[in-house]
């Protein structure tokens, strides 16, 4: 059993580190000679998943996911596709300098730069991340930087090609600071339009009323949809579906009215089916007795409960006065 207890500690230990690093990474790919491929290529990746791209035939940076297309403007795009149209020509001077350092004669040449940063939200820790790479050798990665010695040849590569353009200003700053900023930023945007909250359903009916209310609230996402059936069929007719609207704690509800005859859902399955991202499986609540809550229930309710409240506020303020005196 200890056995049992230490593996559960050391495998939650590395799944909250894993939750807690993150990472931003930016490759830059320019290729030259016969291939089919682009001859310029940016991806970014947050968390080793991709969430845009540039390439030299599309000539504009665009979304790979949906939460990033959802959280930026047009300006940011824009903006995006200036700093990677000014990179590929500094990247196709550069793959010329390596052509000519190298003097190989294979017929495709590939020059790749690697450049983002990491950190932790739970220790703070951060660091850089850099490598550059010609025909899938690497000259220079984050490991090399602590090294005493670099062989003259890769000196003379790294000295040779102009990394760090202006897109990225200065690289120690850009890695410290720029990169950490846009890493958070992301995070937040990609956790804040993942976020699901399962709604919570319930029938209600005024006493004296033919309409039953399928009453769906404290769900996230908005996009939602709310049907009847009868049958097992969908009902269209005798249906009115309510605005969504949101709630205090940055939720959503909604209603949708159903006018039925007491003794027609008594004698039939009636049903409220509702689809929500959060939920793998529709909800389904059936329109029974024991299901419905009646509204003149739920303000008597409410009106005994804010009664009570107000007695307990004037309790409060007898004994503050007695206090005093």
């Amino acid at each position: 059993m200890r056995v049992l207890g230490l593996l559960y500690v050391v495998l939650r230990a590395i799944c909250w580190a894993n939750a807690a690093s993150h990472s931003l990474k930016y490759i830059y790919t320019v290729v030259t000679g016969d291939t089919d491929s682009p001859e310029f290529i940016i991806r970014g990746l947050v968390n080793d998943e991709q969430f845009v791209q540039y390439d030299s035939n599309i000539r504009r940076m665009i979304p790979q996911t949906e939460w990033m297309e959802k959280s930026v403007d047009k300006q940011y795009w824009d903006n995006q596709t200036q700093k990677a149209l000014y990179a590929h020509q500094i990247f196709k001077d550069n793959i010329g300098i390596a052509v000519q350092h190298f003097r190989s004669t294979q017929n495709v040449h590939i020059l790749e730069w690697i450049v983002g940063c990491h950190y932790n939200d739970e220790t703070g820790d951060t660091g850089g991340i850099e490598r550059y790479g010609y025909n899938g050798k690497y000259f220079l990665t984050d490991e090399m930087k602590t090294w005493h010695f670099i062989p003259p040849a890769q000196q003379l590569f790294i000295s040779a090609v102009k990394w760090n353009p202006a897109v990225l200003e200065n690289d120690k700053q850009y890695q410290t600071q720029i990169c950490i900023q846009s890493l958070k930023k992301y995070v937040s945007y990609r956790s804040t339009l993942e976020r699901t909250v399962a709604p919570e359903v319930s029938l209600l009916q005024d006493s004296s009323s033919p309409v039953i209310t399928c009453h769906v609230t404290r769900f996230y996402p908005r996009d939602i949809m709310v049907t009847w059936q009868r049958n097992g069929e969908d009902l269209d007719v005798d249906v009115e579906l309510g605005e969504t609207v949101p709630n205090e704690d940055e939720t959503f509800q909604t209603k949708s009215h159903l006018r039925v005859k007491p003794e027609d859902w008594k004698s039939r399955n009636y049903t409220c089916t509702v689809q929500h991202k959060s939920v793998k499986r529709s909800i389904v609540l059936p329109v029974r007795e024991e299901n419905i809550k009646k509204n003149t229930d739920i303000k008597r309710r409410a009106s005994s409960s804010a009664s009570s409240c107000v007695l307990a506020v004037f309790i409060l303020a007898l004994a503050v006065i007695a206090i005093v005196i």
